[in-house]
């Protein structure tokens, strides 16, 4: 659904989710991936809203501050890892195709 109403504001080109091809010779786990890379995506930006949140109340509790930028810094890790995870299987999609 985020997708999908990305696509209806922004060019399809401009979108910076992973691309595959979901028309009549795309395959059921090229949709699924799809669907997964829109909900890591989703649950990344929750994660990083709350870490915000949490930083932004934390004041002079140093504690709540550190745990805050951990969980800031751990969320873009998991996300280069997921972009570099999906890089790889759409590498190997194609080659098997």
């Amino acid at each position: 659904m985020l997708k999908y109403i990305a696509e209806q504001i922004l060019n399809k080109n401009d979108i910076a989710l992973p691309h595959t091809d979901t028309s009549a010779n795309g395959t059921t786990i090229q949709h699924a991936l799809n669907v997964f890379y829109v909900l890591i995506g989703a649950i990344a930006f929750l994660i990083l809203l709350i870490a915000a949140l949490r930083y932004t109340l934390a004041g002079d509790n140093s504690e709540m501050v550190g745990q805050s930028k951990r969980m800031i810094i751990y969320t873009f890790i998991g996300l280069l890892v997921i972009g570099l995870a999906s890089t790889i299987v759409e590498f190997i999609l194609k080659v098997q195709t």
